[in-house]
């Protein structure tokens, strides 16, 4: 946990933004090999839909063929409606870095933790919900002249 706090703190500290991998004693870039076997084995690559960012190819799972006696889709004929984005939600800027919350309009307005409007405020760790709860609080900090300083990455 110290080497993850260091690295993020090294990462502000010199403005370089990276996904590293501080674990590699346990976590190796192929992962466990024997989980990936088995999860390979019962399931295949699909394009998903994606609330806010449409549909991105081999980003879902579907069960096997052979596997087809307990899938639920096909079981319960389950038939999952095509997601629409709510309008005014600015989802999948949000997502994709495009905006931030506080430039959506429904944001704080329409779309609130209580009555959620889009993907981004249902969850608790959603960007909007985030913003939310903290976004306030980090701007009075920046305002009393806190060391914590907003960087703008692009």
């Amino acid at each position: 946990m110290m080497q993850a706090i260091r690295i993020l703190i090294e990462q502000i500290e010199e403005n370089r933004p990276a996904l590293i991998n501080a674990y590699q004693r346990a976590v190796t870039r192929q992962g466990n090999k024997k989980a990936r076997e088995i999860l390979d084995g019962v399931f295949e690559k699909r394009d998903t839909a994606w609330r806010g960012l449409g549909i991105i190819r081999e980003s879902g799972l579907r069960v096997r063929e052979e596997y087809g006696n307990i899938d639920a889709e096909k079981v319960f004929y389950i038939e999952i409606p095509e997601a629409s984005e709510p309008e005014g939600c600015s989802c999948g800027d949000i997502l994709t870095g495009l905006m931030i919350p506080p430039e959506c309009p429904l944001f704080k307005r329409i779309c609130t933790p209580i009555d959620p409007v889009g993907p981004c405020m249902v969850s608790s760790e959603g960007t909007c919900a985030a913003y939310y709860r903290y976004y306030d609080k980090v701007q009075g900090l920046l305002q009393r002249g806190s060391r914590l300083e907003h960087t703008e990455y692009s």
